[in-house]
This record gives structure tokens, sequence and C-alpha cells, in this order.
């Protein structure tokens, strides 16, 4: 059996088996080699700045209801209040994004995390894995996998 390509693409085809042998190589790499999986996740440094962030955030909050009673008690004209409060929503977005980044920091350590313990299966899985097992597998580690002529890329899920 051959891949067949979609749209009549000028790709060589590929025998199945001989498809899946090179797609199954590199998912063993990932289990073989530790090395290749870090530098697949290119993780980033651990250094968390949540606390800082949510301390900043806090700041500003505080230095906007400042701005607020200095209005209310009427020491200081409405229009300066406003471009202050201005300047400070703008810094406060800022770092409403920076603390969004974070998050997905932790959201991306925690997929890893699990993909990691998928990758502690794989021989398993290759060895004595049902069928769909191995899809699974696959769908798990894989997100698709783009052919260019005699090139395979695989882009993972991480």
């Amino acid at each position: 059996r051959y891949a067949k390509m979609p749209n009549a693409c000028d790709n060589i085809y590929y025998r199945l088996d001989d498809l899946e042998s090179k797609i199954f190589d590199e998912v063993k790499k990932l289990y073989l080699d530790p090395a290749y999986f870090k530098e697949i996740c290119k993780e980033e440094p651990e250094e968390d700045n949540s606390k800082t962030i949510k301390d900043e955030i806090k700041r500003i909050d505080a230095q906007i209801w400042k701005l607020m009673d200095l209005y209310a008690v009427g020491s200081v004209p409405m229009n300066v209040v406003q471009d202050k409060i201005d300047a400070l929503d703008a810094h406060k977005s800022s770092m409403q994004s920076q603390l969004n980044a974070e998050s997905n920091k932790k959201d991306r350590k925690k997929a890893i995390k699990k993909i990691e313990k998928t990758i502690s299966t794989i021989p398993q899985i290759i060895e004595e894995g049902s069928l769909e097992d191995k899809r699974n597998l696959l769908s798990a580690l894989i997100e698709r996998i783009v052919i260019d002529g005699e090139d395979i890329e695989i882009h993972w899920n991480f």
C-alpha cells in the first residue's frame, strides 16, 4: 500500500510501511534521546514573575483609587486625573498581558509533563500496543505531518 498525497501534488509516493517506519523512528527518538525531546520543547527558564506582576497591578489599582479620591475632594481637575488614569490603565493592561503569558508558561509546563508521561510508554505501545493504542500515541504526540518532496516534517503537539 502507498500513502496517497492529497490534491495530486508532485511529492514522491511512500510505501505506507516505509512512512510509518520513519514516523515511528522519530517517535522512538523522543524516548531514547531526552536531549532531542528538550530541543523540540525549547523549554524556557523556570523564572516565575506572577507574584511581582500581581503586586504591580495592585499598586496601579491603588494609584487609580487615590487619583479618584483627589478628584472627589476637588483638589485635582478632572482632565489631569483622566490623563493619569489613562496612563495607569495602559500600564495595567501591559501587566495583565504579562500575567497571561506567565499563565500560558505554566500551562505549557503542565502539558510537557503530560507528554513526558506519554513518552515513557512509547516502547511498550510500539512493541505490544494495538493499532488503536498506536494511533492514540501518535495523536497525543503529533499535531500534523507535512511531506514536501523527500522531506518529512513532523509538527509536534508540544
